[in-house]
């Protein structure tokens, strides 16, 4: 229920997994230790994550 009401609301694709392995596999921007998938360049993560809105 919960991937769905993000998936509407455009916060993560329908099949992440999908999402994720094609990333990984197809252009290199994740590499994957175990069951993890990480950033391969930590300055994208950075980006995608947006500004700290911490006070």
């Amino acid at each position: 229920m919960a991937r769905g009401y993000l998936a509407l609301r455009a916060q993560v694709p329908f099949d992440l997994m999908a999402f994720l392995a094609d990333a990984h596999e197809h252009h290199g921007v994740l590499r994957r230790t175990g069951a993890v998938y990480q950033f391969r360049h930590i300055e994208l993560q950075h980006r995608l994550a947006g500004p700290d809105l911490r006070p």
